[in-house]
């Protein structure tokens, strides 16, 4: 297990374990208190994009379900007649650049999680540090009713109309506390400001908001696009990739059809590397496969996720509401 594994086990046990945070990882948490309230402030000069601008967002660190809701979310609002547009940082990417993600970018320039979404949306795509600059890049391309900003809970420089924040709901917050000694990135009164809150498998019977569903029951592969029901690979055993921040979820649902797995979690964001395969077949995420650009195997096989709700639709129409309004303004 690599160094940075081992740390990231070691935090998570802190986390969502008994194991309480010691001295050092709470004293660094009360810095990081600070850190947010002088972060809040620069909601003061929030930059305010000429059309409504949708956060969508987490409050813990690492993965929540919250890039197959974008694209669901994006997907729900194009069906519904409005042209949407998605900006996102591009963690792990190379480039400092604001850039348009096309269909053919490379990964390793706009990051792997934008491209993805590109591919699975077919809307337009900006990435930037910089959320207000990658918007405008947008909005000088692209004729836009909505931008959707795939993470930026806490980019305050980008004014929203409306944020959406998606929860774990199996692992919830832990143990409640802020980044490094707990999961949160946030106190946890900062949910009471979002507008809905998706929870990502199930919902505590005590707690409001929508309930997400991924649906994970076939594979395609990389080669030539045959699809594949999951159950075909047990027993195995298959190599399973997990390039992203909850891999655990992702080899519990591979388990759950009976398949022997040889677990690989490069880190979120992080490549495979391919130039270690031993002829085992393969299944990866969307997010790992995107990072392999043209690469492709016989015996690679990406295991794409679709996210289900139920009694979204109050939520899609006020967001259409939303919308029209701007435009009646207009």
């Amino acid at each position: 297990m690599s160094l940075r594994r081992r740390l990231e086990s070691w935090l998570q046990g802190r986390w969502y374990g008994e194991q309480q945070p010691g001295i050092v990882l709470r004293g660094l948490a009360r810095l990081q208190a600070g850190l947010v309230r002088l972060n809040r402030r620069r909601a003061a000069t929030a930059w305010r994009a000429p059309v409504p601008v949708v956060v969508v967002g987490n409050l813990t660190a690492g993965g929540t379900g919250k890039t197959p809701f974008v694209a669901w979310l994006a997907a729900a609002l194009k069906r519904r007649g409005l042209q949407v547009g998605v900006v996102s940082r591009g963690y792990g990417r190379r480039s400092r650049d604001c850039l348009l993600v096309e269909a053919n970018s490379d990964s390793r320039r706009v990051g792997d999680e934008p491209l993805l979404l590109q591919r699975l949306t077919g809307c337009p795509v900006a990435v930037g540090a910089d959320r207000p600059q990658a918007c405008r890049l947008l909005l000088s391309h692209f004729s836009l009713d909505l931008i959707v900003s795939d993470d930026g809970l806490q980019h305050y420089p980008l004014a929203r109309d409306r944020e959406i924040a998606v929860i774990d709901g199996k692992r919830g917050f832990g143990n409640g506390r802020l980044i490094p000694a707990g999961p949160l990135r946030e106190p946890l009164d900062r949910l009471d400001q979002v507008h809905w809150r998706v929870w990502n498998g199930q919902r505590p019977e005590a707690e409001s908001g929508l309930l997400m569903q991924l649906r994970t029951d076939s594979a395609v592969n990389l080669m030539d696009g045959r699809r594949r029901p999951l159950s075909d690979f047990a027993p195995g055993p298959v190599r399973a990739v997990a390039g992203m921040g909850a891999p655990q979820r992702f080899f519990d649902t591979l388990a759950g059809y009976n398949i022997k797995l040889i677990e690989e979690a490069p880190g979120d964001h992080a490549r495979w590397q391919a130039e270690q395969d031993d002829g085992t077949t393969v299944l990866m995420t969307d997010k790992d496969a995107v990072k392999l650009g043209e690469r492709a195997a016989a015996h690679w096989w990406r295991v794409p996720v679709e996210a289900e709700l139920d009694d979204a639709g109050a939520m899609l129409d006020e967001l259409v509401a939303l919308c029209r309004q701007w435009q009646d303004r207009d």
